[in-house]
């Protein structure tokens, strides 16, 4: 069935006439031209004149023969204007003949230069190169859409309303002051040379073709989705209940593997206190007196390293819970040696409460506050020493 609606179709294109050209000064214009699924026929072409110049050779494609210009301008149809250039042009000289006859096409229609200008603005940016001989334009209006400028078989960009389409057509078409009476002449002609009918008998009989083509495969595609649906459906089917077979094994796996994981976590952590227990009651009670905390100029805040060096010492007092300590504070000689008394005082209360709040027994810390020293070097000075009752 679809290869038969396939093989209509072929013969349907088959039967649409070669297309033929009509000879203007040595310019062969098409017959017809197709814009998308649709075909335009020559309605009349001729020559533009000016005194003794021959810029191109203008045609206007439409639907259907038609001789009267106003309702040409006015139609919201497709319809295409052909342009071929003869020779080179100025192109500052085209464009002004351009606005020009849309000032004439706009007010044949009761449209302002206002309203049309900013839309002519975007007219010539479109066509901001050369006008050489040879060239072919292409001024197609599409309903809903615009015009579309096309300058040797490539798209511009596309004018929109219908607006535009009336004034820029009323340059050949305007009533009063078209370009050229004897090319607005030709070109309403009526003079067809094809049968639209026919066109749009084999259009309409291409469309219906292509329309059950369609549809054929549409329901060629919904039948197979059909059939992998339920092929889909029998293994997503076999799939779970493999997979919920799965999923009972993975969960006592992955319990088991769970258990084991916080057995070796709680092993490790033990053996880690164990480790830094046995660690710090192997420390000599002068090593741990040794280590004295030093403080910056004028400064009671433990720097880094006295964090870490007091962290060491709460792991020995840990290891050794019977031991109790004095931390004797002292500053150096610069300064009043009433503030320096106050810093020191200030320096052992900051390591009391640090070794406090990390789990020491503060019945066990004894502070004695030395104030200034001025022993060696200063900067030794400024400490809290620790001694071991």
């Amino acid at each position: 069935m679809f290869k038969r609606i396939i093989f209509t179709a072929i013969v349907l294109l088959m039967m649409i006439p070669p297309v033929s050209a009509r000879e203007v000064e040595d310019v062969e214009m098409p017959e017809t031209l197709t814009v998308g699924d649709k075909t335009v026929a020559l309605n009349g072409a001729g020559l533009r004149k000016i005194m003794f110049m021959k810029p191109y050779v203008a045609g206007l494609y439409l639907r259907a023969s038609e001789t009267d210009a106003s309702t040409i301008m006015m139609a919201d149809e497709l319809q295409v204007l052909r342009l071929e250039l003869l020779s080179g042009q100025s192109r500052m000289m085209f464009l002004r003949a351009f606005r020009n006859g849309m000032r004439a096409g706009g007010n044949s229609v009761g449209l302002t230069w206002d309203a049309l200008e900013p839309q002519y603005e975007q007219f010539t940016e479109l066509l901001s190169d050369d006008f050489n001989g040879g060239d072919i334009f292409e001024f197609t209006y599409v309903p809903g859409e615009g015009v579309r400028i096309i300058k040797n078989d490539e798209l511009r960009g596309t004018l929109e309303g219908i607006d535009f389409k009336r004034a820029f057509f009323g340059i050949w078409l305007n009533e009063e002051s078209p370009a050229d009476d004897d090319l607005k002449a030709a070109m309403i002609a009526g003079d067809m040379q094809v049968s639209m009918a026919e066109i749009r008998q084999e259009e309409m009989a291409l469309a219906e073709a292509e329309a059950k083509a369609e549809e054929a495969a549409r329901k060629a595609e919904a039948e197979a989705q059909e059939a992998a649906r339920r092929a889909a459906e029998e293994k997503a089917k076999a799939e779970a209940e493999a997979m919920k077979l799965a999923e009972k094994k993975a969960a006592e796996e992955k319990a088991k593997a769970r258990a084991e994981a916080e057995a070796r976590k709680a092993t490790e952590m033990a053996a880690v206190k164990t480790g830094k227990e046995a660690a710090a009651a192997t420390v000599s009670r002068g090593d741990f007196a040794g280590e004295p905390v030093y403080f910056g100029f004028d400064d009671s805040y433990l720097s880094a390293a006295a964090k870490k060096i007091l962290d060491k010492k709460v792991e020995w007092l840990k290891a050794n819970p019977g031991v109790s300590i004095t931390l004797e504070a002292s500053t150096d000689a610069q300064g009043p040696s009433a503030y320096n008394q106050w810093l020191a005082e200030r320096r052992a209360a900051r390591v009391k409460n640090y070794l406090t709040e990390a789990g020491i027994d503060p019945g066990r810390l004894e502070m004695d506050v030395l104030g200034e020293i001025a022993l060696g070097d200063a900067a030794k000075n400024r400490r809290v020493q620790f001694r071991v009752k």
